[in-house]
Formats: C-alpha cells, structure tokens, sequence
C-alpha cells in the first residue's frame, strides 16, 4: 500500500514538474521570438503528461502585465511546438 502510494505521489510530482517546465519553456520562446516581455503561461488540464502524449493540449491562456499584446489565436499547433 505504502508503495503504491510512494508511486502516486512521484508520478504527480512529474506530472506537474513537467508541466512546469513547459509554462516556462512557451514564455521563454515567445519573449525570445519578439514579445516584448516574457509572458504567463498556465496550461489547464490534468494530468499534463496525457495531453502531451495523445498531441491534443486543450486550453494555453498566455497573459503580459503591460499595454495592450493582443487578440492572439492560434488554429492549431502540435503541442510541442514551442517546447521541443
């Protein structure tokens, strides 16, 4: 029981680490590619690692303290594109 727990808890753990590190990697990317500051990234759903795996990222919502930075729309794209 202890193990699957221990299991559990390590699988979240990368899960949310993961997507972590993806939040950071998109706003690294689009302030290196010309936004004028490095953005909030939040990547909703769970769990992350899924979504990643079946290509199909649901819902990104960027947001910039600042004036005005868009509408942006993206019709689609792989949801690696700007992590990879």
């Amino acid at each position: 029981m202890v193990a699957v727990v221990a299991l559990l808890a390590v699988l979240l753990g990368a899960d949310r680490a993961a997507m972590l590190y993806a939040e950071n990697r998109i706003a690294t990317q689009m302030m290196n590619r010309g936004f004028p500051t490095k953005p909030h990234v939040s990547i909703a759903g769970f769990p992350f690692l899924t979504q990643v795996a079946i290509r199909l990222v649901n819902k990104v919502t960027v947001s910039a303290a600042g004036g005005k930075l868009g509408p942006m729309e993206v019709k689609r794209s792989p949801p690696m594109a700007l992590i990879g």
